[in-house]
């Protein structure tokens, strides 16, 4: 049950002043260095990266200066978003363009001729060329032979004190720039309210209603907000009808991260992404509890997995992301699959390609190394 929004349209652009046409991932012409050809699907090397080394290029046009952002926060987000789009690829950067384009911390994806995008194309460039977020090159460069010549800003000193911490503080998965405003702890007297509302939430409408609008009027402590509703949804001692009625609750949370009336709200869906894992191995492990009734289980049964089918219709995660989390609710052990082979696969990844295939197949990869894999099995 959900309680619903009024009527908008997906993806609506509040009146931001941003251009409503289609939305394209930026060109960004990269050198990829040998073993990163493969990092940006669809981008192909375009110039030697030995031309780095070059002190003087030839330029078609003005120069371009590179300077980094005067705010740590906005350079603490467009480094993140590099990151993740040299990881991930561009559909990474459609999905944040679709995804958050109302929200001003990543207007720079939208004002190409801005500073902050032009210190967003030369970040993923460098990033691609082996440079790190606190050393890089910088000797004057050309993305493309005859094209306009870059030149990087001058090595900063590394950041100290609470910017240091925010600069090493990774985006959360699945990115959203709303996270600096997102990790508020509530006050005791809030936490205590919204447990007590847990505690006693049922499926009746007014319940998850009440309880949504607690989320959307606390969204400065969303990540904190996020931890309680997981920590609750993962107590083995939970009854099954407060379990799915917290699971209701994350879906209309969900359903309403996208208002563009809620600053924050977005955070809600990228927090949730990366914990719903989780969420779905307790819902299993209460499934196959031993003592629940088979009507009880098909009950539970036939209520996730109409949720999962409201998150598809909704397109708020990959299909990949969706499947792994049915089929981690669903598991009972086996499957008629060659597993020697797969778990010979899986052994030889690096634990950051394990933790990324992870996430993407909507899989919880806490456990050390033995459990993420057992799990992909």
């Amino acid at each position: 049950r959900q309680a619903v929004p009024p009527p908008m349209q997906a993806f609506s652009l509040p009146a931001t002043g941003f251009s409503s046409a289609p939305l394209v991932p930026s060109p960004v012409p990269v050198a990829l260095p040998p073993g990163l050809a493969a990092a940006l699907p669809g981008v192909p090397p375009v110039i030697d990266p030995h031309l780095l080394q070059l002190q003087s290029l030839p330029s078609s046009g003005t120069d371009i200066q590179v300077s980094l952002p005067s705010e740590s926060s906005a350079r603490w987000v467009i480094d993140c978003t590099a990151k993740y789009v040299l990881q991930d690829g561009c559909p990474f950067e459609q999905h944040i363009m679709e995804r958050e384009r109302g929200d001003p911390l990543f207007s720079f994806l939208f004002m190409p001729h801005s500073p902050e995008h032009q210190y967003y194309r030369w970040r993923l460039f460098s990033l691609a060329n082996g440079d790190t977020l606190t050393q890089w090159n910088t000797t004057p460069f050309v993305m493309v032979a005859g094209g306009t010549r870059w030149l990087p800003p001058p090595n900063a000193p590394p950041p100290t004190g609470e910017k240091a911490h925010l600069h090493n503080t990774p985006l959360p998965l699945g990115s959203s720039g709303s996270a600096a405003v997102g990790g508020v702890a509530m006050t005791d007297d809030e936490a205590d309210e919204f447990e007590e509302m847990l505690r006693s939430l049922t499926m009746e409408r007014a319940d998850i209603r009440r309880a949504m609008g607690f989320c959307l009027e606390h969204t400065p402590a969303a990540l904190d907000v996020v931890e309680t509703i997981v920590e609750s949804l993962t107590l083995s001692e939970t009854p099954i009808p407060t379990k799915v009625a917290r699971l209701y609750l994350v879906s209309d949370m969900l359903h309403n991260s996208s208002c563009p009336g809620v600053k924050g709200a977005s955070l809600y869906r990228t927090a949730l992404e990366a914990r719903l894992p989780e969420v779905f191995e307790s819902l299993q492990e209460t499934f196959r509890l031993e003592g629940v009734g088979r009507i009880t289980q098909e009950a539970l049964k036939r209520r996730v997995l109409a949720v999962l089918r409201a998150w598809a219709d909704w397109f708020l995660f990959p299909e990949a992301y969706l499947t792994g989390l049915q089929a981690t609710f669903l598991r009972s052990g086996g499957s008629g699959r060659d597993q020697a082979a797969l778990e010979a696969e899986l052994e030889a990844l690096s634990a950051e390609d394990l933790d990324r295939r992870c996430r993407r197949s909507g899989i919880s990869s806490k456990g050390g190394r033995a459990a993420p894999i057992s799990r992909l099995l």
